[in-house]
């Protein structure tokens, strides 16, 4: 198991780690998060650009989760996309996290899923090269380097009913389908909401 108890005084702030599998649109997101609230503090990490394969980003997970001194009220999320991976490779994913205690915010077949999910309702099957033609259409351009979220910020909310409404809520992420607003609902919870409107 990965978490790790520390000794003597425990931290006052909950700590939120976030590993996402991508090395660029991910960690951008959630950096907008990235900060030390008085409930919770707020990591992003991700693994090296070579080794986003889902056993890589656990190993990653768990290696950060020693490293940050896990307590255990604190909370690790996986961010990962399904259309990568072949189904045994997410089968062992699902399997491994749940043994280290990672939690899952995967999309069907990617993050951009979630992007879109900001403006638009979501649900049926899309491939990468669609979601990213609708993202142009509500942005004017899309860069997945340099993703702006002053852009995504203000319909969080509306990509968290979005996805909701889209979820089948089975074991398997279909396609058109992303779990991520179950870890943005999270960090809404413990950062009281306000700093999606601060920022």
């Amino acid at each position: 198991m990965a978490k790790l108890r520390r000794k003597g005084r425990t931290r006052e702030a909950k700590l939120l780690l976030i590993c996402c599998e991508g090395a660029e649109t991910e960690p951008q997101y959630f950096a907008a998060w990235a900060y030390d609230f008085p409930r919770v503090k707020i990591c992003v990490r991700s693994p090296p650009n070579d080794q986003s394969a889902p056993a890589h980003v656990i190993e990653h997970a768990k290696h950060q989760m020693r490293k940050l001194r896990f307590e255990n009220s604190d909370e690790a999320w996986l961010v990962v996309d399904r259309d990568r991976w072949p189904g045994k490779q997410l089968a062992i994913l699902h399997q491994e996290s749940t043994r280290a205690q990672l939690k899952l915010a995967n999309s069907n077949p990617s993050f951009h899923l979630w992007l879109l999910a900001h403006f638009e309702a979501i649900g049926q099957p899309l491939d990468k090269v669609e979601i990213d033609l609708r993202l142009r259409s509500h942005l004017g351009a899309f860069n997945k380097t340099s993703i702006q979220m002053p852009r995504f910020l203000p319909f969080v909310y509306d990509a968290i009913h979005n996805a909701k409404a889209a979820d089948g809520v089975g074991k398997n992420v279909r396609s058109g389908q992303t779990r991520v607003y179950l870890l943005v609902q999270e960090i809404l919870r413990l950062t009281d909401s306000s700093h999606a409107n601060a920022v």
